[in-house]
């Protein structure tokens, strides 16, 4: 918290190459990653709040970002097919697929939990405002709104 979210590089759903904060600036960005395929869960859980509650607002953007590596490499093609079908064509843009350094997003976020989703919200200079890692609840959902709204 505090620093520059280091480029978070992929590419969203619709195949447009994405660069966070580069592509969020201006704007209040929630990320949600996660490492597994487990993980997913989580990540759509916070992604789905997230959109519901602030998707529409002004100067906000939320993403959810699958951070893949290793052998997952080898499967891409099925995976992207299989999350393309997934997701809702509107919420593609949303979707922001990281396939390098998945070892180096782990050692920044503190990997540890393999079902984990781990949350970043940056604000419009691109600068970590609040971290958590673990499942939605209402503790860590206070704890983000507390953090969204003193960015906002």
């Amino acid at each position: 918290v505090g620093d520059t979210l280091p480029a978070l590089v992929g590419h969203d759903l619709t195949g447009r190459d994405t660069r966070v904060p580069r592509d969020s600036r201006g704007r209040v960005a929630f990320l949600a990653l996660g490492f597994t395929y487990r993980s997913r869960l989580q990540v759509e859980a916070w992604a789905e709040r997230f959109r519901k509650e602030h998707g529409g607002a002004s100067g906000v953007t939320f993403y959810e970002v699958p951070v893949m590596g290793g052998s997952a490499r080898l499967a891409r093609p099925f995976i992207e097919s299989g999350m393309k079908k997934g997701t809702p064509a509107e919420l593609h843009g949303h979707v922001i697929t990281v396939w390098q350094d998945a070892g180096e997003w782990k050692k920044r976020m503190g990997y540890s939990a393999s079902e984990a989703a781990y949350c970043v919200l940056v604000d419009r200079d691109g600068i970590v405002r609040w971290l958590h890692a673990g499942p939605l609840d209402d503790a860590a959902w206070a704890e983000l709104g507390h953090a969204l709204a003193a960015v906002r």
